[in-house]
């Protein structure tokens, strides 16, 4: 600033300054003009610059003690909190802990720092919807999964596509080099415009629809989120149903499936289900072994049927059995849209409940994906994108929409006096999955977490009902015998 006032002033005659001196003090500012304008360039390029892990060790380390996963040939190191693998005796009374809870801690804590060292990806999470505004992370739904995910150097986004072309990475280190998996969260389509001038459900379901094909035709890695449909019911397809039938999926977004139950108060159907994998694991895609016999929750499950798209594989990931009771006792409803309105804790209270209707509703899946033993609610799709581009795509369909929130996956339970988690299998499918998506399939396993729940899987039909008439008939029946064998003996 001095030099460039001395410039100044030497063009005035009154100024009294030396004209050399003016001319030196020109030659000076031009000097520091180019330094000043090559600083600013390298300070913009040491911004995009990964801090080196040993100031990111330095700097944990100052603001306290750490444990160090070292990788070999300096290829990276983890810190990791001290009390997050040896937590104090405090914590452990309070949380009723175990010796086998804490070593599942251990486990799951260090899998996850030599997992994350051994593979140089760390994948973006961009959670899509065409809500009217960014609401996600507002309203507190995905804390828990953030967290966890960020343990796992996966980093989280909402993008709004009604409000934003593109999702703001701007935050995120590296974000132009790191891979992207977009989820999906469905729209309620039979919603009105909450305003004059905004979009209705309908349209807002397309806008989203749009930006998923225009995504997964340039080979872009997604998980599909699905929700009920009314458009079927007018005949018309369902946006997102439509965009995955070029991929080999058929989404039944118009006959979510609901099952009979029997209540105090009478007959009535259930929406929600939880799922465990029972996919043999020697033959089954690798999500289905992550999975399998994992509890998993699903609220208004929609099946996924296969079609004749030319290049792309499918397989099932997670299945509900199909009923082989007569009518079946799990069908896909079609006429369900008044059930829906009305509130969970409500529904055993009407008097006319769904119920399966031969011709109208499904009983069993028209075009089954190969290799599925019932209803698929859980599917996973490769081929070559539409767009030219290298490599394979990949596509992960879950039949519900609302599975990866908070308020699903940290439903807890105790267990012997034991709180622990009720769903586990909620994240570990998405855990998996956006190792899938990414080409991790090496990573891909079930984490010690995820077995800390005592699991008592369903039995099948068949063997159910035969332990029900050997305690119906076989107990008297056993009673008889024994009966008749003790008198013949006192004869």
């Amino acid at each position: 600033r001095e030099l460039d006032r001395l410039v100044q002033a030497a063009g005035t005659p009154s100024s009294g300054v030396d004209p050399s001196a003016a001319e030196a003090a020109r030659i000076a500012l031009a000097q520091a003009s180019q330094s000043r304008d090559r600083a600013s360039v390298l300070l913009e390029s040491l911004k995009t610059v990964t801090r080196l892990d040993a100031t990111r060790v330095a700097d944990a380390l100052k603001a306290g003690s750490a444990a160090l996963v070292l990788a070999p040939q300096g290829k990276g190191v983890v810190a990791i909190d001290p009390p997050s693998v040896l937590p104090s005796a405090a914590w452990l009374d309070a949380a009723q802990a175990s010796n086998n809870d804490l070593r599942r801690r251990v486990e799951d804590i260090l899998a996850t720092s030599i997992a994350s060292l051994a593979s140089p990806v760390r994948p973006v999470l961009v959670i899509m919807h065409a809500e009217q505004r960014p609401m996600l992370f507002e309203a507190g739904w995905t804390d828990a999964l953030r967290e966890r995910l960020a343990l796992r150097g996966v980093d989280c986004v909402e993008w709004c596509v009604n409000s934003a072309p593109a999702p703001d990475l701007a935050g995120l280190q590296d974000a132009a080099n790191r891979p992207k998996v977009y989820l999906t969260l469905a729209t309620n389509d039979a919603a009105a415009a909450p305003a004059q001038g905004a979009l209705t459900g309908a349209q807002r379901a397309s806008k989203l629809a749009e930006e998923a094909s225009r995504l997964l035709d340039a080979g872009q890695p997604m998980i599909v989120s699905l929700a009920p449909s009314m458009l079927p019911t007018y005949g018309e397809k369902d946006p997102m149903a439509k965009v995955l039938e070029k991929y080999g999926l058929d989404a039944q977004t118009g006959k979510p499936l609901l099952t009979e139950v029997m209540t105090p108060r009478g007959r009535t159907a259930e929406t929600d289900r939880i799922v465990q994998g029972t996919i043999p694991g020697d033959s089954a895609h690798p999500l289905a072994g992550a999975v399998r016999g994992v509890p998993t929750y699903l609220t208004w499950a929609v099946p996924i049927e296969k079609t004749d798209a030319n290049g792309w594989n499918a397989w099932p990931i997670l299945t509900v059995p199909v009923s082989a009771a007569n009518p079946p006792t799990t069908w896909g409803e079609s006429e369900w849209q008044r059930f829906r309105s009305v509130r969970r804790e409500e529904r055993s209270l009407m008097p006319d409940a769904p119920a399966f209707s031969p011709g109208r509703d499904s009983a069993a899946p028209a075009r089954p994906i190969t290799g599925a033993d019932g209803w698929v609610v859980v599917a996973a799709a490769e081929g070559k994108p539409m767009a030219e581009g290298p490599g394979s795509s990949r596509v992960v369909v879950v039949g519900s929409n609302d599975w990866f929130i908070d308020q699903v996956t940290q439903q807890g339970t105790v267990v012997d006096g034991r709180p622990t988690f009720q769903n586990p299998g909620n994240f570990e499918l998405l855990e998996n999955a956006i190792l899938w998506l990414t080409h991790e399939d090496e990573l891909i396993a079930q984490s010690a977490t995820a077995r800390a729940t005592p699991i008592v899987r369903p039995i099948p039909d068949g063997p159910l009902r035969t332990l029900r008439i050997a305690v119906i008939a076989g107990l008297p029946a056993l009673v008889l015998v024994t009966g008749g064998l003790l008198r013949a003996m006192r004869r």
